[in-house]
């Protein structure tokens, strides 16, 4: 019954977020999930929980309170479904981690992942390819430029098919499986199709990371071909994305970033009223420098606690406190909505301090621990390490996702662990 369970909530999480559009499986996944989390903690003689749970609650802790504080939480929020639609969608995403952290599963639940992966992931490139030739709507972003599948937004899409590839191509690697090394090659090219430029330079950190973390000849010259092989179709197959991240690159872009900082910094400038107050050029990238340095002038303010948890895209907020020391929001005009820093660790500074991101940080860095310890553990199984190696490099994909999006707060970066 207890398996039953649990593979129920695998299933729930991952075919939940990758139909994030319609959002009734994520959330009845989520509701079960807590539901499990109590009646375990409640039925274990020792309210036993292990050391990721307990992080993931000081967290929640921090978060309530700074929000009550400032004001951006009061009783009545956590009947509001706008509140979890908004700031709140963080406790969703990592809601659903919390089951594991006081129950347990076993070598086929791990197994059962895999396959609704290699399921989604063989669904999902028949759909990319049906998409290429027609840019259905009802499939894309915006204005059809962007494969997202049925996910809410193509950086989410990207991320998800991220994350699919990688755990794909270590299992494969590992186990010399050319079945999953495909697919894992299939969801790569997805990811381009989402034109997700955070993603990319997440895949190539892990690349990286894969590569130098035991260095081998054979590993480097395999990574080597793949890249190479995929910078060659990208023009072809992703014209879109292909644009999008030589604009990384262009100097005209360069030349606007001290004007964007400086609108960043001024005291009339909050996110929502000149989102896109900008001189000319490309404006996703020129947005991120305005959002960045708004983000990091408030932390300067409140470095501390931050300037209070769910206040970074509220308007008209006022201030009250020891600018440079604590200098919190008393009130403003609450703003629901997913918008962010699209920086987490900016994100984090400028609402919860550099208290709040130690604490989160902490939490991942459990996570990765964990997961290195359970790769040591199964080193005479290479089957089964691979999963925790996978694991690994989704953990590393994520922190890096992270310094160009909300992804240490985004449902399908917290859920699929």
């Amino acid at each position: 019954m207890k398996i039953s369970l649990v593979n129920f909530i695998i299933f729930s999480s991952i075919i939940g977020t990758y139909f994030l559009a319609i959002p009734v499986l994520v959330v009845l996944g989520i509701g079960i999930s807590l539901i499990g989390f109590f009646v375990n903690l409640i039925h274990s003689k020792k309210f036993r929980i292990n050391k990721i749970g307990i992080l993931i609650l000081i967290n929640f802790l921090y978060w309530i309170i700074s929000g009550f504080l400032v004001g951006a939480i009061d009783f009545t929020s956590f009947a509001d479904p706008l509140f979890y639609d908004g700031d709140a969608r963080v406790f969703l995403s990592y809601s659903s981690l919390l089951f594991f952290c006081v129950s347990s599963s076993n070598l086929n639940s791990l197994h059962y992942s895999l396959n609704i992966i290699r399921g989604l992931s063989s669904f999902s490139f028949l759909l990319f390819l049906f998409w290429i030739p027609t840019k259905a709507q009802f499939i894309s972003e915006g204005l059809a430029n962007n494969f997202a599948a049925f996910l809410t937004s193509h950086t989410g899409a990207g991320t998800f098919f991220g994350f699919l590839s990688i755990i794909l191509f270590f299992y494969g690697y590992f186990n010399k499986s050319k079945f999953d090394l495909i697919l894992s090659f299939m969801m790569l090219l997805a990811v381009f199709g989402t034109g997700s430029r955070a993603t990319v330079v997440g895949l190539v950190i892990v690349g990286f990371w894969f590569v130098f973390s035991n260095f081998k000849l054979k590993k480097f010259i395999f990574i080597s071909l793949i890249s190479i092989a995929l910078l060659a179709i990208l023009p072809i197959i992703a014209t879109h994305t292909f644009e999008r991240i030589s604009l990384l690159f262009d100097s005209n872009v360069f030349t606007l970033i001290f004007e964007q900082i400086k609108i960043g910094e001024s005291d009339g400038w909050e996110p929502g009223y000149s989102e896109r107050e900008l001189a000319s050029g490309e404006a996703n990238i020129l947005s991120r420098i305005v959002f960045w340095s708004y983000a990091i002038h408030r932390f300067l303010q409140s470095p501390v606690f931050g300037i209070g948890w769910g206040r970074y895209n509220d308007l008209s907020v006022n201030f009250s406190g020891i600018p440079g020391l604590i200098y919190i929001a008393t009130s403003g005009d609450r703003r629901f909505g997913a918008a962010s820093a699209h920086n987490s660790y900016l994100m984090l500074l400028c609402e919860s301090g550099i208290i709040g991101l130690v604490l989160l940080l902490w939490l991942w860095w459990s996570i990765y621990l964990n997961l290195n310890k359970a790769k040591i553990y199964f080193s005479k199984s290479p089957s089964i390490q691979s999963y925790f190696i996978a694991a690994q490099g989704t953990v590393w994909f994520t922190l890096t996702a992270a310094m160009f999006g909300h992804s240490l707060a985004a449902h399908p970066s917290v859920s699929l662990y």
